[in-house]
């Protein structure tokens, strides 16, 4: 698989990236759907089970879950309503769709901070930058990591070509 890097690009200020499952492949829901007002007749009878829908953007609200109820006519609805293009019509789901503009902050402007997670485990790592005097077993003693395991996470082939300023990855449990 290719992986696409949308941050490099001069667009990434202005893009979100929304991921949505089509259906549940049979995933079991102990939550009941709530119902659309729909009838079975009209093809669109009701909500299936909850499924996840991921927004990638500068704006999106970082560390933070949205509870709202949403289908995939809600990404259709901030389409519209973003750029005032009206609804569909034609009794399209999109009117009556959960919005996922509490997803994003708009008013923070573009976040530039990243997460990085360890390939081992998943787990978010924390940035440490270098300053004077450090030492890779210096750091690794701070922060209780063996040594290795920091030049592991880092990539550090040479462990004296560290450099004051450089940002070196730490397990997110120090």
């Amino acid at each position: 698989m290719r992986s696409i890097s949308f941050k490099k690009t001069p667009e990434w200020n202005s893009t979100a990236v929304i991921i949505s499952y089509d259906d549940s492949d049979g995933w079991y829901d102990h939550v009941y759907a709530p119902a659309n007002g729909q009838s079975v007749e009209s093809g669109k009878a009701g909500y299936g089970p909850r499924l996840p829908l991921l927004v990638y953007s500068t704006y999106a609200k970082q560390k933070f879950v949205d509870h709202t109820l949403t289908d995939q006519a809600s990404i259709l609805k901030f389409v519209e309503d973003n750029w005032k293009l009206g609804r569909i019509g034609g009794e399209s789901l999109d009117a009556q769709a959960g919005s996922i503009e509490n997803m994003f902050d708009f008013n923070k402007g573009p976040v530039a901070a990243k997460l990085f997670l360890d390939p081992a485990t998943g787990q978010p790592l924390k940035m440490y930058t270098v300053k004077a005097g450090d030492t890779v077993g210096k750091i690794a003693s701070m922060y209780k990591l063996d040594w290795h395991e920091l030049a592991k996470i880092n990539n550090l082939a040479n462990l004296d070509l560290i450099q004051v300023g450089q940002k070196l990855m730490l397990p997110a449990g120090n």
